[in-house]
């Protein structure tokens, strides 16, 4: 257990000379791997909803996707609903590469 916790504080401190509030990040993972799964399973899903917000607002392939399938994000309210989503395909990023970035 003593050298699980001495890994963890090594990881801490190389991973805060490249990312800042690494210590907030590094607790957080530590409290999240307690949670239980329906728990687990809620966070994941508020993280997921927020990814599609800021694809949506901030990422104009995605805009243009949802748009042309005349989706928004806020109509994503269940896991199953991603069976709407296009999956991206290889020529879309060779075609649109520019589109991507955010």
């Amino acid at each position: 257990m003593r050298s699980n916790n001495i890994k963890s504080k090594l990881f801490l401190a190389k991973y805060s000379l490249v990312k800042n509030n690494s210590k907030q990040y590094f607790n957080e993972l530590l409290k999240n791997q307690k949670l239980e799964k329906d728990e687990l399973e809620q966070l994941n899903w508020i993280r997921t909803q927020k990814l599609l917000t800021y694809a949506y607002e901030h990422v104009p392939f995605y805009r243009n996707k949802f748009v042309s399938i005349d989706l928004h994000p806020q109509d994503i309210t269940q896991p199953i609903h991603f069976q709407q989503i296009p999956v991206v395909q290889r020529n879309d990023l060779h075609e649109h590469f520019s589109d991507f970035i955010s």
